[in-house]
């Protein structure tokens, strides 16, 4: 759940970054013949554009520190143990001819009947 937050978090940043960056283009840019503003409007575009560099050389600063500091995990898949007797709602789990079979198969067919959960693999076409 958190990781949401997080996303979202940086999403609104981002949009919010963007909104800021576009009314000043359009301030320094587009809007009235130059007057006293315009040096200043055109002074806070440039620190803004600094500040998203500064803030986006950190965080990558921050995943390369983070990735040495954790090296050598994610390299290879994690070994689990599967439940093949039953599903997370309970139902029983039956495969057609079995699992070993199965995850040869380039297409399987999920069938739920009753409080069953089959599993086959479907035939060409």
């Amino acid at each position: 759940m958190w990781w949401k937050i997080r996303n979202a978090t940086i999403l609104i940043f981002a949009a919010a970054m963007w909104v800021v960056a576009i009314w000043y283009g359009y301030r320094v840019l587009w809007s009235e013949p130059a007057r006293e503003n315009t040096l200043r409007y055109l002074l806070w575009a440039l620190l803004m554009a600094v500040g998203v560099a500064l803030v986006a050389g950190a965080w990558v600063c921050h995943n390369i520190r983070l990735a040495r500091r954790v090296r050598g995990r994610r390299r290879q898949v994690i070994e689990r143990e599967v439940n093949r007797e039953h599903d997370v709602l309970g139902r029983t789990l039956v495969a057609e001819p079995s699992w070993e079979a199965l995850s040869a198969e380039p297409v399987v067919e999920v069938r739920i009947v009753g409080n069953e959960k089959r599993y086959a693999a479907r035939r060409s076409q």
